[in-house]
């Protein structure tokens, strides 16, 4: 075994200096493949096969250059190489050390290699990754290969004094993303950082105009992000574990927000992913996977591409379980307008694409937000054209039964038949959400004068009806110039019979000058469609008393906050999810069937442009709640929600309750104090909504507080005069002590299942 003592400092994940490297070059004696075979496990010749490829004269320096192992090169060296296993001999046994792996890239390429310490748990090494170091370029003659050293763990000798590195290639099928395998090393063990709370990346971005840009699939959370070297890619998170594993999906790289990917689990089990780079390609690009629980490149499919004569964007994907489980992607195409197509055979094979809503001249280019129930509509909201452009309203439509309908059902036309033909003069375009007008007027609920709207969220309510998030901005309302700019968030949901729409806080100015449109980003719970989040940077955000005297907050930091609405979006009730951060909090995201008590996603770091960014992704994931189907199943119960299948006295509702909330007196849900009123622990639950009411004659009742699928109980609106609701103690206390009228008090449960 050659060894070389070389001496480096690691930056970035491990702050560390001066650390004394021993390098052990790869070679036949020391590293073979696993269980053997191939072998010999390398050649000089390129090959397509489980060979990988010995070229001389490359190299580390402190090796001498003396060759490197190659796998995904040019002239038809593609294919899948054998995994490596590189054994270090000659160490203190059962004495710890840091090691690492070595290998090589060209400048301004995404060479890579995976690397770990048992065969199934490779971590994927790239010249961005978090405890990469370059070590500067190699002393070739004419080289523009740069060495490369990544920090796998601390870990302990064995008892022979051995560590063995396992080392494979990504199975790459392009030069960019080629493996230059050279050799391992070691040294003494490193601290390392507790990983910040919550990370899922340190690498990603996104835009919010591609969905479902995460989702939960079988107990894992697979996120869709950008990366900071144009690739786009898929990061499997583990709740059970902590761990995070990444994939690169794209061939492609463009270092562009615009591009992440959707995704979407197919009836089998695998996933879909969809991406499109930004008005760069005639098509999008779509990988599915090959497993139902894809962890590296190797178990996505091979890339493909549907496309038009027009270059396109974004990608949006969801299916119709009603129509024999119809897949469809939505993206911007032909015509600069939003295009749609479908498939019947899980992705297998695509429609033609076609316009579904076509306005202007080929440039106008309406923005579009989409969301399916997964059963049997798509809702979708969009706008006139970009708001730097166009005097935006929002308009709403859902496709449903082969129809694109208004919000009330009534049809517009046959999906066949579209587009939707927004600027004729009849009229043919969806459901006025928000009107623009120029017209003064002092009610923020009706219109901002000269606001221009952007669509931002769309979810379904429990009863399937529609709900939405939008901003409105208004230019040089504090001064002149961007910065004096104002966005304004607002929550919209369908009665029934109208769309009932509320300012509810202000977001504070742009992100940046160029997109002066880019709010922070707001967010519903899609499991509770009664709360969002936002991100804002004025200082504050929920004095709705004027719209233009808004100043901002220190440094015009972006930070996050919940709100909470019991009474339908007339009012919100606001608590802060991150303070006094040194970063912005940006584009809060909270993935579709969680069945948790929180699940939120956001962008945390420095966003500059679309293009500009160093962004990680960051989570707050609560615990995983039962469902009542669930809990019924668990627990055997066949009756009615009002029975008392195991007669204890209590209705299986209650009982359910009680479980949720987890309750010590289920026979007791409410107490009192002198004439307080002290709540039991909101249900932790998404079907359920609980609400306190109180009545002086026992026949009129009055709702107080409610708990609205799962959040803590808040007051109503209604009743912030009369009663005060302490959060921490759950003590409902009356505001006139002098009152001596007789109150009566009960909770009323309520099952949305």
């Amino acid at each position: 075994m050659k060894t070389t003592t070389l001496f480096f400092s690691l930056f970035g994940l491990l702050p560390i200096t001066g650390n004394a490297q021993t390098y052990v070059d790869a070679n036949s004696s020391n590293t073979q493949a696993i269980d053997g075979t191939p072998n010999p496990w390398s050649t000089t010749a390129t090959t397509s096969d489980a060979l990988w490829r010995f070229r001389a004269g490359f190299g580390f320096d402190v090796a001498g250059n003396n060759g490197i192992y190659e796998k995904d090169g040019a002239s038809g060296g593609y294919g899948d190489a054998a995994m490596l296993v590189t054994t270090i001999t000659g160490l203190t046994p059962n004495t710890e050390y840091a090691v690492y792996v070595n290998f090589l890239s060209a400048s301004n390429a995404n060479w890579q290699l995976q690397a770990g310490l048992t065969s199934d748990s490779l971590n994927l090494f790239t010249p961005s990754s978090n405890g990469v170091e370059n070590l500067g370029l190699s002393s070739v003659s004419g080289s523009n290969r740069n060495q490369l050293r990544g920090f796998i763990t601390n870990t302990h000798a064995n008892a022979a004094g051995e560590i063995q590195i396992y080392i494979d290639d990504t199975n790459a099928t392009t030069t960019s993303n080629r493996s230059w395998f050279d050799g391992v090393s070691y040294g003494t063990p490193v601290t390392v950082p507790e990983p910040e709370a919550g990370l899922i990346t340190s690498d990603g971005v996104w835009t919010w105009f591609n969905d479902e840009r995460a989702i939960w699939h079988q107990d894992k959370l697979y996120v869709g992000h950008v990366k900071r070297n144009g690739k786009v890619a898929v990061t499997r998170h583990d709740p059970a574990t902590g761990t995070n594993s990444e994939a690169e999906l794209s061939s492609v790289t463009e270092r562009d927000d615009h591009n992440n990917p959707a995704l979407h689990a197919l009836p089998n089990g695998n996933l879909i992913a969809s991406y499109s780079r930004h008005s760069t390609d005639k098509h999008y690009f779509y990988r599915i996977s090959d497993i139902n629980s894809p962890l590296k490149l190797s178990d996505w499919g091979t890339e493909q591409t549907h496309g038009t004569d027009y270059k396109h964007s974004y990608a949006n994907t969801y299916a119709m379980s009603e129509e024999s489980n119809t897949l469809y992607t939505f993206t911007r195409g032909t015509g600069w307008n939003p295009n749609w197509t479908s498939s019947s055979d899980n992705g297998t094979n695509w429609t033609p694409l076609k316009v579904l809503i076509q306005n202007g001249d080929g440039s106008t280019r309406p923005y579009v937000r989409y969301s399916g129930n997964n059963t049997n509509a798509i809702d979708f909201i969009y706008t006139d054209g970009h708001p730097r452009d166009e005097n935006n309203s929002i308009y709403h439509a859902r496709i449903h039964g082969g129809q694109i309908r208004h919000t009330d059902g009534t049809v517009i036309k046959a999906l066949s038949d579209s587009p939707i033909i927004h600027d004729i003069p009849s009229g043919q375009h969806g459901t006025i959400v928000y009107q623009y007008s120029a017209d003064a007027q002092t009610d923020p609920n009706q219109w901002i004068p000269g606001g221009r709207a952007w669509t931002w969220d769309i979810q379904q309510q429990k009863n399937n009806d529609p709900v939405i998030t939008f901003t409105v901005q208004k230019d040089n309302v504090t001064g002149s110039g961007w910065q004096h700019d104002r966005i304004y968030y607002y929550y919209a949901r369908w009665t029934g019979t109208e769309w009932q729409k509320r300012f509810i806080a202000h977001a504070g100015r742009p992100l940046y000058e160029r997109e002066d449109d880019y709010a922070g980003g707001i967010c519903i719970d899609p499991e509770r469609p009664n709360v969002v989040y936002i991100s804002s940077n004025a200082a504050s955000p929920f004095d709705l008393s004027s719209t233009t005297n808004v100043p901002l907050n220190a440094d015009s930091r972006y930070e996050l906050w919940k709100g909470t609405t019991t009474d339908g979006g007339l009012s919100f009730s606001w608590e802060s999810v991150t303070q006094n951060s040194s970063e912005d909090n940006i584009r809060p995201f909270v993935p579709k069937n969680h069945q948790r008590s929180e699940s939120l996603l956001w962008l945390k770091g420095i966003y500059s442009t679309y293009t500009n960014y160093n962004t990680r992704i960051l989570s707050k994931i609560g615990d995983k709640q039962t469902s009542y189907l669930d809990w019924k199943t668990q627990n055997n119960i066949s009756g009615s929600p009002d029975d008392d299948d195991n007669h204890s006295g209590l209705s299986n509702l209650l009982e359910y309750y009680i479980h949720t909330s987890k309750h010590q007196e289920p026979h007791q849900l409410l107490t009192t104090s002198n004439r307080d009123v002290i709540l039991p622990s909101h249900p932790e639950s998404h079907s359920l909504i609980s609400i306190l009411e109180t009545s002086t004659n026992l026949i009129d009742w009055t709702e107080v507080a409610a708990s609205i699928y799962g959040s803590p109980y808040t007051l109503i609106s209604s009743q912030s005069s009369n009663f005060q609701l302490d959060k921490n103690s759950k003590t409902l206390t009356l505001i006139d002590q002098n009152d001596s009228t007789k109150r009566f008090y009960h909770l009323n449960i309520q099952l949305l299942e």
